[in-house]
Parts: C-alpha cells; sequence; structure tokens
C-alpha cells in the first residue's frame, strides 16, 4: 500500500489522504486536456496561418493569433472594434453590478451582442476565405477545434484578398 505523505500528518491510506490524491489526480487531468487542447488549436492554427502567407509562430501568441486571423479573413481594424466591445460591455456590465443599476448592464448585454454577432460574420468570413460557405461556418462557431483541424489540415485552399472583396459583396 501507497504510505507517504501528502501533507504532514496526512497518509495516503487514510480517507482524506485519499480524497486528496483523487482531487490531485483530478487537477492533473483537466490541465492535461487543457494542455492537450491548446496544442491541437495551436497545430491547426499553424497550418492555416500557412494557408494564408502569414508565419506559423504567430498562432502561438493568445490575443494575437485572434488579431491574426481577423486579418486573414477580413479586416485588422474590425479585431481593435470587437476587442473595445468586449472591453467596455465587460466595464459596463461591472460598474453597473454593485448598485444593481440596470442601464449599464442592459448597456453591457447590447454591445455584448454586437460583439458577439461580429465574432459571428468574422468566423462566416474566414469560412469563406477558404472556399466554404454556411454549413463550415456552423462547424467553425459549434465544433471549432475540430473544423479548424479541418480548415488547416484538408484541402482547402486560402482565397486571396481580390476574393475577399468579391465576397464582401455577398453579404
Amino acid at each position: 500500500m501507497f504510505t507517504s505523505t501528502i501533507f504532514a500528518g496526512i497518509h495516503s491510506s487514510s480517507f482524506l489522504g485519499k480524497v486528496l490524491m483523487v482531487m490531485g489526480l483530478t487537477v492533473g487531468a483537466v490541465c492535461a486536456l487543457v494542455a492537450a487542447y491548446y496544442i491541437i488549436r495551436v497545430i491547426a492554427n499553424w497550418r492555416v496561418f500557412k494557408k494564408a502567407g502569414e508565419p506559423g509562430w504567430k498562432s502561438l501568441i493568445p490575443i494575437y493569433n485572434r488579431y491574426i486571423v481577423y486579418k486573414i479573413a477580413w479586416r485588422p481594424g474590425i479585431f481593435w472594434l470587437n476587442l473595445l466591445l468586449s472591453f467596455v460591455s465587460a466595464f459596463c456590465y461591472n460598474y453597473g453590478l454593485p448598485d444593481d443599476n440596470r442601464v449599464f448592464i442592459e448597456i453591457s448585454a447590447a454591445l455584448m451582442a454586437v460583439a458577439l454577432a461580429i465574432g459571428v460574420v468574422a468566423t462566416y468570413k474566414l469560412s469563406r476565405a477558404f472556399g466554404h460557405g454556411v454549413p463550415f461556418t456552423l462547424g467553425l462557431l459549434f465544433l471549432n477545434p475540430l473544423f479548424i483541424l479541418i480548415l488547416g489540415l484538408g484541402p482547402s485552399e486560402y482565397r486571396d484578398a481580390a476574393s475577399k472583396g468579391q465576397e464582401n459583396k455577398e453579404i
């Protein structure tokens, strides 16, 4: 039987020791899953970036990689607008909570709805930039890791800026 101590005075053979061991294993498993998820995302984004003519290392930097996705799919200025809307929305929500100020909470909800809509359109434009349509966009929205892998590792080819200009007229 495993008899080393987890903490001073708590042996792994005691009930508390077993609970702590299970909790530790659970936290370790969750950390391993998060790390695997991030590695898969980096690999998929790396391939998408390479297809679009961007250096793959840009997929390693969390916020910057979203900026590059907006650059590939739409316009980088839209990324900054979406980021600003999200920050202002969070500020309004947090400012409105202590006093239960409904106006700030409603402004926050409206701004977040606009930011969400911009994100959905950006996802559609990413799908169109690689020659896909609405069904693929829905896949990117609801099963993102899988569809980013399909986009990066599959036969999809990036269309240049001229096709993005034609695609903008469709919406």
